[in-house]
């Protein structure tokens, strides 16, 4: 039923941008809202009471080996002359942050249950946003010619909702503290809506026009992204002796298509951005059938 809901979702999402004038006016309302209140409220209800372990933090350390594996293989394209520094900048942003809070929560909560939402949040944000936020930046800088100050970089953590939250969370871990009625009654309600909110922002910017000269770059962004990621991921959690549960929720998110605000910030900097777009556009589609089927793998394993 909740996978038929996040269909429902996306399709609403669909729908709504056949009317330019509202689809415009809507996603930055519906992305601000999930950003400034749906993710904040999520941390603070979850993190303050997750069992920390140096296992339960493996997902945040395999979101920067994902980047760095993308990274490695983008830049060896620029070096071997296959990929110019623009193409391949973008495809160390799309292929190696996934989409791991607006699809991937709520494909988590339904494919694993609510219990396996506090990894994924770790894996989201102390993985793929402090990615983004650190190394990302960097990326865009260099393909830019310029460089970002580490107070820039500062900042712009600082200045960014669901961070804040997430280390808020974290503190009050560390104190023993979390949230109490009414204040966990209100949090719950408004992480509720996180899920319909997010997959209709996502349906909102599915671009499923083709392009020529693109299939080769789609290939190795989403065979990396949906494929090699979540299959590298669950060699790595095996030979780890990881928990089983852990183990789905990182190969899972592993395997979510790239992730919106990185395509977007690299559409933005003029690095390729209708490869940006259509990595977005095929990709989240294409992971909502490919991560069920790892789902499916993982129950024989």
């Amino acid at each position: 039923m909740a996978f038929v809901q996040i269909l429902l979702f996306l399709a609403l999402g669909l729908f709504l941008r056949r009317f330019d004038w509202l689809s415009k006016r809507l996603l930055p309302v519906l992305i601000q809202t999930v950003l400034w209140v749906c993710i904040p409220a999520l941390a603070l209800l979850k993190l303050p009471v997750l069992q920390l372990t140096p296992a339960t933090l493996f997902p945040a350390l395999l979101a920067w080996l994902i980047f760095a594996g993308a990274f490695v293989l983008s830049q060896l394209g620029v070096k071997r002359g296959k990929l110019s520094q623009a193409s391949a900048t973008c495809l160390s942003l799309t292929m190696g942050l996934g989409n791991t809070s607006f699809v991937g929560f709520p494909l988590i909560s339904a494919l694993l249950g609510s219990q396996a939402l506090p990894p994924a949040l770790i894996m989201d944000q102390a993985g793929s946003f402090l990615i983004l936020g650190t190394w990302g930046l960097l990326c865009l800088a260099q393909a830019a010619g310029t460089q970002p100050s580490a107070r820039e970089m500062l900042f712009k953590l600082l200045g960014f909702p669901p961070f804040l939250a997430f280390s808020a969370g974290l503190l009050m871990w560390s104190l023993g503290l979390s949230l109490q009625r009414p204040l966990q009654s209100g949090a719950t309600f408004l992480a509720g809506f996180l899920a319909p909110l997010a997959l209709t922002a996502v349906g909102l910017q599915l671009n499923f026009r083709p392009e020529p000269g693109l299939n080769r770059l789609l290939a190795l962004g989403l065979g990396y992204k949906l494929l090699l990621a979540p299959a590298g991921s669950l060699l790595l959690c095996l030979s780890l002796g990881l928990p089983s549960e852990l183990t789905r929720v990182c190969v899972l998110e592993a395997g979510m298509g790239p992730m919106i605000t990185s395509a977007l910030m690299a559409a933005a900097a003029g690095l390729h951005p209708s490869l940006a777009t259509r990595m977005v556009g095929l990709g989240v589609p294409l992971s909502l059938l490919s991560v069920p089927l790892w789902w499916g793998l993982l129950q024989f394993i």
